[in-house]
């Protein structure tokens, strides 16, 4: 299964708040849109969450090493 971009999905969001707002307004395409913007966001922030421990993970022993050199940058 392909991964879903971000700008994708807030289209589709957009798409289902713009059917939402129309006269009759409809709650269940309101809905949707509340809750397709709810998992976006989980989403984002599990991929941000996968991403951060993949890469130490790929750095293998080294991690410790390479984190303590970025903090020693970062003072």
């Amino acid at each position: 299964m392909r991964r879903l971009s971000e700008s994708t999905a807030r289209q589709t969001i957009g798409m289902m708040r713009s059917i939402a707002s129309h006269v009759p307004i409809s709650p269940f395409h309101l809905q949707a849109a509340k809750d397709m913007e709810q998992l976006l966001e989980e989403v984002l922030e599990y991929r941000k969450a996968n991403n951060e421990r993949t890469k130490f993970k790929h750095m293998g022993k080294g991690a410790g090493v390479a984190q303590a050199a970025d903090d020693h940058q970062a003072t």
